[in-house]
């Protein structure tokens, strides 16, 4: 148990990264040390991340924490994202 919160705070961390507006799962491993199965795992049931509706350059999905969108995001960008329920 300990592994895994201490590994939620280093994912955590790279999503919410300055360098960065969007992650992918590759980019959050390598700066986290968190193998991509377990941020994938992560990602996937986290109520404080969400994921982009356009996918990186390479094709890869993007992810940010909510906190960190709605820092972000423009006004337009949000309602997109509240009716869509996906976020830009």
């Amino acid at each position: 148990m300990g592994d895994e919160k201490q590994n939620m705070g280093k994912i955590i961390a790279a999503l919410e990264n300055p360098k960065y507006k969007w992650r992918t799962i590759g980019g959050i491993s390598r700066e986290s040390g968190v193998a991509p199965d377990a941020v994938f795992d992560f990602l996937k049931g986290s109520e404080i991340v969400v994921r982009s509706s356009v996918p990186s350059k390479t094709g890869d999905a993007l992810f940010t924490t909510r906190a960190r969108f709605r820092k972000s995001a423009s006004v337009t960008n949000k309602l997109w994202g509240a009716f869509t329920n996906r976020l830009d």
